[in-house]
């Protein structure tokens, strides 16, 4: 369809095998973006970046551990310099805790949702754009 041709997408959390995010990251391909995988584990990154390389489209595998603030602005500044623009960001990043919410330790809901990262993120990606507010 190509609907999001020179354009680009950051999704984190693809590191997983066939995860949600990587399902994300392909459509994103499919619609024409330019995409940016991220996630912990690099071999699966550069896995995903071939699929969506092999189906034709620009990719960029960029291992991010989002808890890690000096991470995510590397992340960023890989996006950048690759893509150069941020159009879409999607966190699909996140632990998994097998129990109820209601029996989470504190420590675990610091660890999801404690992340100092994650608004450095968007702010990153909008100071990106400011220039093209005009």
């Amino acid at each position: 369809m190509n609907r999001l041709t020179n354009k680009a997408a950051v999704v984190l959390g693809a590191a997983g095998k066939n995860n949600m995010a990587q399902v994300i990251a392909r459509r994103f391909r499919a619609e024409g973006a330019q995409v940016v995988v991220a996630g912990r584990h690099a071999e699966t990154l550069v896995e995903a970046q071939r699929e969506i390389e092999t189906e034709g489209g620009a990719c960029l595998a960029h291992p991010t551990d989002i808890r890690q603030v000096e991470q995510v602005e590397a992340l960023v500044a890989a996006a950048l310099a690759r893509f150069a623009r941020i159009d879409f960001v999607v966190n699909n990043a996140g632990g998994q805790f097998p129990a109820r919410p209601s029996e989470i330790s504190d420590r675990g809901w610091r660890a999801e949702f404690g992340c100092r990262s994650i608004p450095r993120l968007a702010k990153a990606c909008c100071f990106s754009r400011k220039a093209s507010w005009n």
